[in-house]
């Protein structure tokens, strides 16, 4: 992939179409090892990619243990949604 390929199928013109080709060359090469969710979250892409199979926003970050709040209440507030 690249921006001056022959195959037009493998051209990009430009940072957003790149992503999305980097995107899916690590979903395809590291499918079986679990980086996936990660690359969608990291990227802001997790909502919009997983909405069909009914994510929803909260979903996007964990729970935070009960034990850790019960720590400092005072300071800690449970993430939105759980």
């Amino acid at each position: 992939v690249s921006s001056t390929n022959a195959n037009a199928a493998l051209r990009i013109s430009n940072q957003a179409e790149f992503r999305l080709a980097v995107e899916k060359e690590r979903r395809s090469e590291l499918a079986f090892e679990g980086h996936r969710w990660f690359d969608l979250v990291r990227t802001g892409r997790a909502i919009q990619v997983l909405a069909s199979k009914g994510m929803q926003a909260h979903q996007a970050l964990f729970p935070i243990p009960q034990s850790q709040i019960d720590i400092n209440p005072a300071l800690m507030t449970q993430n939105p949604g759980y």
